[in-house]
């Protein structure tokens, strides 16, 4: 249910992202990544939000995400300033560029991370087309990347089953409620992106809290 919704809104989120990056003087895309995917948050079930409150995948606060690089913390304050603009005030901030913060953490990473509540000022109802839409995305990426892993057919079926009764239920019991979903904006310097293009794969190996984690993780790119 939580992918499904990602993908229905990731589109109208990114397009507010944009329009708030390039008022901000951000050229080019803002690196928008995929919405997260299916076996990284099956690995966080057992590591990050291992002991969290059910229902866990609650937890995760960066399904919908973009990554904004930019010159300078001059550049970085104006381009949150126009993140409120277009979202409202963040519900969240952690900003890994204060003094105080201990980035031997983080391998000596820093970046500073936003959580905002996008809300397009619909219910699920009237996005019944795009949920409809996510439903089938949502399939292919599950079922390829389960196929990948070498599930049985008849467990793949039975996936896509859940799939579908799932998603009906965005126009039955849930379909007056209203649309919203909690975003992630990565906001970080050039030299700091420059770094995490060249760590980010061996960051994945220093996160993962066991093996099993790890396998989980790396098992989203069949």
């Amino acid at each position: 249910k939580l992918l499904i919704a990602a993908h229905a809104l990731d589109p109208g989120f990114q397009a507010k992202a944009a329009a708030a990056f390039g008022r901000a003087g951000g050229t080019g895309a803002g690196k928008p990544p995929a919405v997260k995917g299916f076996m990284r948050m099956m690995a966080k079930l057992d590591t990050d939000h291992a002991d969290a409150a059910e229902p866990k995948p609650y937890e995760n606060a960066d399904t919908n995400r973009v990554a904004w690089v930019l010159e300078d913390a001059d550049q970085l304050i104006k381009a949150e300033a126009e993140a409120r603009t277009e979202l409202g005030p963040p519900i969240r901030c952690k900003n890994n560029y204060q003094v105080s913060f201990d980035a031997s953490l983080t391998k000596g990473y820093r970046a500073m991370l936003c959580n905002y509540v996008y809300d397009p000022k619909q219910t699920w109802g009237e996005l019944e087309s795009e949920v409809e839409a996510a439903a089938v995305v949502v399939k292919r990426l599950v079922r390829g990347v389960l196929a990948g892993m070498g599930a049985p057919e008849d467990d793949l079926a039975d996936i896509v089953a859940g799939v579908d009764m799932v998603a009906a239920e965005f126009g039955a019991e849930m379909r007056e409620s209203p649309a919203k979903l909690v975003v992630e904006i990565q906001f970080m310097t050039k030299e700091y992106y420059a770094m995490r293009k060249k760590t980010h794969a061996w960051y994945k190996v220093v996160r993962s809290d066991h093996a099993f984690g790890m396998v989980v993780d790396y098992a989203g790119g069949f």
